[in-house]
């Protein structure tokens, strides 16, 4: 062999094992589980040159097929691989080669054919649930770009942390009979990432999708987010079989300007209104809860904004309340009597779930090993919130950003 077929080989093997390093790396990253029949199904058909049985087979062999990536890119002859893996050489080529038509689907994956999952951050997400003793995943906040705007940033960051979410929460829903839906900007973003992958629609059981709240009123965008149209897009999206709940018409609570008596013959009139009655009912024997948790100082103030228009004033709620779980809004602690009795006031103009909804499912998951109340969230100004959440036990599993797992880490 002469020199320059030398260089040239070598070359190609530095090419090659550079590409193996790079599908060792890339798919340690990816968020779905092994020979997956439905991202089997749809790298498949966008491929079309690579049937659904050998991506499946891709998908079975993943982890042996990164283990040779990783030596190979140490160094490693295949022989030497050979006896580290206990496997012939031959055995060995065929996952190297394994490995490039990998290279091929993480190429599928980077034009959006399939979602890849923001990092996680193993670490932090082990101390976390170690410490609070729940099941808790925490996304990699995505950097901001130089000339992007805080406005642009933030939906962007919330859109990437649905799609990485989605996967994981999915799974979850999937494990339920009876799903609760709180409404809100992160909730909305990870239902639309759910029903945009489409992938979970041969579910056989039921499921019930059941809304927490009623509607906001005022604005397309609202109406689009509240339970009721969460509920039925879920339900659309995961299974054949199935049927949602609805409070359309409802309202989520009643103006503090409302006189007292006059609110609680408005609240005695929609309680008895048969469909908030089927979700009362209903809401007793929850066995999963998708929702987030607020404040009122957060940058998409759709909740907070009602209140203020509704005779309740910032100054007031920063005052009263730490902020909300699906809507329910939590006590500031140490208030005095009478913050106390302004506080329960409001509170009793709420027309959705109670807080004592969250908390029975979150105890049924403990003893049945159900999803429970499932939590998705994001900015470290929730930190406060979600810790008296989990204290007073409303929350059996998370889905967070980095920056508030760090700030929730400080707290516990």
């Amino acid at each position: 062999m002469s020199e320059a077929e030398r260089t040239t080989k070598a070359e190609t093997l530095e090419r090659r094992l550079n590409e193996l390093r790079l599908v060792a790396t890339e798919w340690a990253r990816m968020d779905f589980p092994a020979a997956d029949a439905e991202v089997a199904r749809r790298i498949s058909s966008v491929l079309r040159g690579i049937s659904e049985r050998k991506v499946k087979f891709l998908l079975e062999q993943y982890g042996q097929i990164c283990e040779v990536a990783k030596m190979a890119a140490q160094g490693m002859s295949g022989k030497q691989i050979a006896a580290a893996m206990g496997k012939t050489e031959p055995a060995v080529s065929i996952l190297r080669s394994l490995a490039i038509e990998l290279k091929v689907l993480q190429t599928v994956v980077d034009k959006g054919a399939i979602p890849a999952a923001q990092p996680i951050d193993h670490e932090l997400s082990y101390d976390l649930a170690q410490r609070l003793g729940m099941r808790i995943t925490v996304y990699v906040t995505p950097p901001r770009e130089p000339s992007e705007g805080e406005d642009h940033y933030w939906s962007r960051r919330i859109r990437t942390f649905a799609d990485c979410a989605a996967s994981r929460v999915t799974r979850r829903v999937l494990e339920s009979r009876k799903l609760g839906v709180a409404w809100g900007t992160t909730v909305s973003s990870v239902v639309e990432a759910i029903c945009q992958q489409r992938a979970w629609r041969d579910r056989s059981l039921p499921l019930t999708a059941i809304p927490l709240a009623g509607e906001m009123v005022g604005s397309d965008a609202r109406e689009s987010r509240s339970c009721s149209a969460l509920a039925d897009k879920l339900v659309s999206a995961i299974v054949k079989r199935g049927s949602a709940l609805s409070l359309r018409g409802v309202p989520p609570f009643i103006s503090t300007k409302t006189r007292e008596a006059d609110a609680k013959a408005v609240k005695r009139y929609f309680h008895n209104l048969d469909p908030v009655r089927e979700v009362a009912r209903a809401s007793t024997e929850l066995d999963a809860v998708l929702t987030s948790v607020g404040t009122h100082d957060q940058p998409n103030k759709l909740y907070t904004q009602e209140l203020t228009q509704s005779g309740v004033s910032a100054e007031i709620l920063h005052t009263l309340s730490c902020g909300d779980i699906g809507g329910v809004l939590l006590e500031m602690p140490g208030l005095t009597m009478a913050n106390r009795s302004r506080f329960t006031r409001i509170k009793q103009n709420w027309l959705g779930m109670s807080e004592e909804t969250f908390r029975s499912c979150a105890a049924r998951a403990q003893a049945s090993q159900c999803p429970g109340v499932l939590v998705v969230a994001l900015g470290g100004n929730k930190a406060p919130v979600l810790q008296k959440c989990i204290a007073e036990g409303l929350v059996t599993e998370c889905f967070l950003d980095d920056e508030l797992g760090k700030e929730l880490l400080k707290r516990v």
